[in-house]
This record gives structure tokens, C-alpha cells and sequence, in this order.
């Protein structure tokens, strides 16, 4: 199973549109997980509209329609994987090793966003990923990220973006 993990796309506040490239990705995908900070409707439904599968939630930033329609979490399961899905922000600027202990006991895959630098890590018997950002990095480049879950283990790739 191949998945696209992204967040924190900001549109418009931070970039006119979301990366076609990245789009083309979500599309191929057989899953996309979103971290929140879509800041408009219309960006979430342009995930939402290309991808076989969507999960996502809300961010800090995320207003109006998108606040009644996305959980602040998610709890979820790709093929024999638990997932915890969330922004981030009501753990302040999150550390991985407070989310492991937070989330582990019940995922094997812990997805946030909000810093918008990549990280991929295993902590406490799972693994805990941030996708970066597509269009506003804070100390690195723009990022996404590919995974994919065969056999009961996820393998994780970080993709940055020209």
C-alpha cells in the first residue's frame, strides 16, 4: 500500500496553490493523509477529490466549514497499522517522544504536523512522522512524504520538492 503523508499547505495565506506535483502524487496514492492547516475549503476538497482514500484533520488555522467538518484527531487503521492522526498544536510545539508516549499504546503510526520540518522516527514501538510542509519549511526545504505498509511495517521516504 503506497501513501502520500502532507499537511500545513496554508493556501492561500502562504502559497496561491497547492503544488501540481504534489496533487499528481495524492492522486497515485492508494491512500493521503493530511495534517491540517489547509486554510481554505477548496484545497481540502482538491485532496479530497483526487485521493482513493483521504484522512485528515484540522489545524490551528483551519476556519469556518473545515472546523465542523474535521476532527482535531483521528484515530484510524491502513492495512494491519493503527494510526494516530493529528495537527499538533494542542501540544504546543509537539516533541516525537511526548507523542510516542501519548499515542503509542494505541498506534503504530503517529502523524502530525504543525512544525513544518520533516521528521521520521521510531519511538516506544512505533513510528512517529511529520511531513513538513509544502510550502513554507521552517529550517529545511519543501517537504512531503511517501510511505508504504507491506507486510506490517511501514517504510517512510522524505520527498522535497524543488
Amino acid at each position: 500500500m503506497q501513501i502520500l503523508i502532507t499537511g500545513d499547505t496554508h493556501i492561500p495565506d502562504r502559497a496561491a496553490e497547492v503544488p501540481p506535483d504534489l496533487l499528481d502524487e495524492a492522486a497515485a496514492a492508494d491512500a493521503v493523509i493530511h495534517t491540517g492547516d489547509f486554510n481554505s475549503p477548496e484545497v481540502y476538497e482538491q485532496f479530497a477529490e483526487v485521493a482513493r482514500s483521504f484522512f485528515a484533520v484540522r489545524g490551528n488555522r483551519d476556519r469556518g466549514i473545515l472546523t465542523d467538518q474535521l476532527a482535531r484527531e483521528m484515530h484510524f487503521q491502513l492495512a494491519d497499522l493503527h494510526f494516530a492522526l493529528l495537527h499538533g498544536d494542542s501540544f504546543g510545539r509537539p516533541r516525537p517522544s511526548r507523542l510516542a508516549r501519548h499515542y503509542c499504546n494505541s498506534a503504530d503510526v503517529v502523524v502530525y504536523g504543525h512544525l513544518h520540518r520533516p521528521f521520521v522516527a521510531p519511538f516506544s514501538g512505533c513510528t512517529v512522522i511529520n511531513p513538513g510542509t509544502p510550502v513554507e519549511p521552517r529550517g529545511s526545504f519543501p517537504s512531503y512524504m511517501r510511505a508504504h505498509i507491506h507486510a506490517g511495517e511501514i517504510s517512510v521516504k522524505t520527498v522535497y520538492m524543488k
